[in-house]
């Protein structure tokens, strides 16, 4: 609608140390606030926490395995609250 603006703010913090020479540890927090700017349209935020280890296995093969909390909140709905969690492969070539 004319003159409707929105509006949308993130900020993201990231850390990563290797622990030796084969592993390394990262780590995010991160939150957004979304103004949709719309009458009636309540404001949206976001935020999560993120955490991944990764090792070389053999040669090119690197195992992961990560963990994720994030949480969504809208103004009028339920907020949501999710985990999840990442084991993986990576070859490269």
């Amino acid at each position: 609608l004319d003159g409707t603006t929105d509006e949308n703010y993130y900020l993201s913090l990231m850390a990563s140390r290797r622990l030796d020479a084969y592993s390394n540890f990262s780590t995010s927090i991160y939150g957004s606030l979304y103004d949709s700017g719309f009458p009636g349209v309540g404001n949206a935020t976001n935020i999560g926490v993120t955490a991944a280890y990764d090792r070389l296995l053999w040669r090119r093969l690197t195992g992961q395995a990560a963990v994720n909390f994030n949480s969504t909140k809208q103004e009028g709905f339920n907020s949501e609250v999710m985990a999840a969690i990442l084991l993986g492969l990576r070859y490269g070539f």
